[in-house]
């Protein structure tokens, strides 16, 4: 009889949930020693040992709050235990307490815990200075000149093309002011931008840059562009939300051309350490306010009848590919061109949809290089048929590659070369053209 009682009691030392929390997690598993010590947590909580493998597991498993409580539980019976006290002070660092947790790791330093334990306590000791700092308001200005040559500044077609002229559809054919055009350019670039962090959850940032860019012999195209912006951020949790607002004006040849004012509301979400997930909402208003446009080149007045709000819907996807020093990035946008006018005739000739893919990847062959590659392909369908080309309802499909490559010559000191290619294909031959550019250029950042 006292065999089978033995016996009985080695079984149900053998299954008790310690046991078990332990072997997950010498097991590598802390997501099912998590499960299983809140499985028993009404029963168990308050024994030291399990509490003690309930930490490590939720810690471990990405739950530091319920570690917390675990660690304080035991810290009650045994204030002075350096491991527990290390380990609370870690999830105070997780949960992003760093107040906390510098208190904790503090603490554990004035028990005079092993040297390795030192050690340990000092990295993350250095590591909360760094995001305390990071925490106060961060500013970031920028300054940028470079140079380069444009094959098609005015993103004009060569082709000939059918219209209509009065009663009679004619081909034309670009005259030497219409056809694209080429040229050397000289652009320079200030930005600055502020974080300011109101708490440990919320934020509000703003930034504002312009851009001048001079044409060698084409100032009909030469550009000056103002932008402004700001927001609000909000993490809850793991979930980061940005709402950012802008207004942009675009002036070429000395005359305002654009107003672009935009709405929108940004989400992310890490997927463990190296991958995370996006999705955002932009609403704009697009409005042209000096009745300009340009039609392969030539100024015309249109009296607003390229107004128009613009809706885009995005996806997005980010991996960390540490192991080959690769970080790849992928998008899927959606959008919509609402048209608030049309030509003389009420037509809806600038009303759209169109899905734009975006891929890339940037690459660290050495230390201080970076290698950036950029692919991008939108497929553009009109809403109605634009009278003058009665060919067809236009539908364009543009594609662009980008290879830039960065030099960090020093922490705020950066070399960059970008070499670009696109493409517009359209079934109305006057909106085919092809552009490529090359940049060299410096940036000072501080």
């Amino acid at each position: 009889m006292s065999n089978i009682v033995a016996s009985l009691i080695a079984l149900l030392v053998l299954s008790s949930p310690i046991d078990e929390m332990r072997a997950l997690l010498e097991q590598g598993q802390p997501q099912l020693a998590f499960e299983a010590a809140s499985a028993h947590e009404n029963n168990w909580a308050g024994e030291v040992e399990f509490d003690f493998y309930y930490g490590i597991a939720a810690l471990e498993s990405g739950h530091p709050q319920y570690a917390s409580m675990a660690f304080d539980r035991i810290l009650m019976l045994h204030p002075n235990n350096p491991r527990v006290q290390l380990e609370l002070a870690r999830s105070f660092y997780v949960m992003g307490d760093l107040k906390a947790a510098r208190r904790e790791f503090e603490a554990v330093l004035g028990i005079n815990p092993p040297d390795e334990v030192k050690q340990r306590v000092a990295i993350f000791l250095a590591a909360i200075d760094v995001k305390l700092k990071q925490q106060g308001t961060q500013w970031r200005r920028q300054a940028s000149w470079q140079s380069g040559y444009d094959s098609n500044i005015n993103s004009a077609s060569n082709t000939s093309f059918d219209a209509v002229l009065g009663p009679f559809l004619v081909t034309l054919f670009p005259s030497d002011e219409t056809k694209k055009q080429s040229d050397v350019f000289n652009e320079l670039g200030i930005s600055g931008s502020v974080g300011i962090p109101m708490s440990r959850r919320f934020g509000y940032f703003a930034n504002a840059g312009i851009i001048s860019r001079v044409n060698s012999s084409s100032s009909d195209f030469d550009t000056f562009s103002l932008n402004m912006g700001g927001g609000g951020s909000y993490q809850l949790n793991q979930n980061q939300f940005r709402f950012p607002a802008s207004v942009q004006s675009l002036w070429v040849d000395g005359e305002e051309s654009r107003k672009l004012l935009s709405l929108g509301s940004e989400w992310s979400l890490p997927l463990g350490t190296s991958r995370q997930m996006s999705a955002s909402v932009q609403m704009s208003g697009v409005r042209f306010p000096n009745n300009a446009r340009y039609v392969s080149g030539v100024k015309q007045a249109d009296n607003h009848q390229r107004d128009l709000n613009q809706t885009v819907l995005a996806l997005g996807l980010w991996q960390d590919l540490s192991a080959l020093s690769t970080t790849v990035q992928g998008n899927i946008m959606l959008g919509q061109d609402n048209a608030l006018g049309g030509d003389s005739s009420g037509n809806d000739i600038y009303g759209k949809k169109f899905i734009t893919i975006q891929l890339a990847a940037q690459y660290r062959p050495l230390n201080r290089h970076v290698l950036q590659f950029r692919f991008l392909a939108q497929d553009s369908d009109y809403e109605e048929l634009d009278p003058r080309f009665p060919k067809a309802i236009r539908s364009d499909l543009l594609a662009s590659v980008s290879v830039d490559w960065q030099w960090l010559l020093s922490k705020k000191l950066q070399l960059n070369s970008t070499l670009d290619y696109s493409d517009n294909h359209s079934n109305l031959n006057n909106y085919d053209y092809d552009r490529s550019t090359w940049v060299l250029g410096v940036n000072y950042i501080w």
